[in-house]
Parts: C-alpha cells; sequence; structure tokens
C-alpha cells in the first residue's frame, strides 16, 4: 500500500532508517534533517510502510542540495525527485518504480505537470 508521508507519520523512524542504510547514494540523515525533507517535500510517499520511500521538491522548496541548486538555477518550474529507495528485503517488486508512477500519476500529475516549465 502506498502512503503519502508526512512528519508524524507512524513509521517515521523505520523510514529514517532505510534511509541512512542508503546513506552512500541518497546522503545520511539524522532525525531533524530528516523531517525537515518530508515537511519540504512537494511530494512524499512510502510503500507499506517502511519497504520504498519517494521524495520529491518543487522549485519552491527551502532546499541546499547541490543537484536541487542546479536544476533550480535552470527552470522556473519544475519537480526534483531527490530520492527514491527500496529495501533490500523489498526489491524486485516494483517498488521503486510504483512510486515514480505515482508521483507522476494523475492524482499528483496535475500540480507536477503545472511545474514542469522552463
Amino acid at each position: 500500500m502506498l502512503t503519502r508521508l508526512s512528519t508524524d507519520t507512524p513509521h517515521f523512524s523505520a523510514l529514517l532508517t532505510l534511509n541512512n542504510e542508503h546513506a552512500q547514494e541518497l546522503s545520511a540523515a539524522d532525525e531533524a534533517r530528516f523531517a525537515l525533507l518530508l515537511e519540504r517535500a512537494f511530494y512524499a510517499a512510502s510503500i507499506n510502510d517502511s519497504e520504498a520511500l519517494l521524495i520529491a521538491f518543487d522549485q519552491d522548496a527551502d532546499y541546499d542540495s547541490p543537484n536541487f541548486l542546479w536544476f533550480k538555477q535552470r527552470f522556473l518550474k519544475f519537480v526534483y525527485i531527490d530520492r527514491v529507495v527500496t529495501a533490500k528485503a523489498a526489491r524486485g517488486r516494483g517498488h521503486g518504480w510504483r512510486c515514480m508512477m505515482h508521483c507522476s500519476s494523475r492524482r499528483v500529475w496535475p500540480a507536477i505537470r503545472s511545474r514542469c516549465a522552463r
């Protein structure tokens, strides 16, 4: 089951652990930093509580990632997918793809589409 996330999500600790298990690819976060990511996200979701995670920001986000800032310097409107990660035990089930598709689905797409312009 895919769930939209907020800072008061009941599986916050498990998602933080999932993020930090992949710190080399995603960057490590402490509780305060991870809460800030979720709070500032345009879109954040998980699958089955903590089997997969996606966090995306729009052009208005207050975010200091060099990759995000690269987009911010070049595009007026955009959605930046900052991280997509799947737990090792849940790989091969299409969770990463499912997160990406939900992010671009009709439920979220009208908001994203209006933000993807040069």
